[in-house]
């Protein structure tokens, strides 16, 4: 389902990217899990990661957005996301 996030305290920085780019993601698939993972980290610039080998990632639409205290962000089921504090 979705996800909703809420800013107890502090900011965070988020980075998202909408599930159509998930073969720019890199995807690790678990079989028995409800949840993916990336093999690149989105905190890193775009650099760093296509000299990582994923040089997809460059081409993906990235999507940035500050929560600070008292805001919910809701995220829209399967996409991908990090975060800064």
């Amino acid at each position: 389902g979705d996800n909703y996030f809420v800013a107890v305290k502090g900011t965070k920085k988020w980075r998202l990217v909408p599930p159509y780019y998930s073969a720019g993601m890199y995807p690790v698939i678990k079989d028995s899990s409800v949840y993916h993972v990336s093999k690149v980290d989105g905190r890193e610039s775009n650099e760093v990661i296509t000299n990582r080998g994923f040089p997809l990632y460059q081409y993906v639409p990235k999507y940035g957005v500050t929560v600070e205290e008292g805001d919910i962000l809701v995220l829209p089921n399967y996409w991908w996301h990090t975060v800064s504090n």
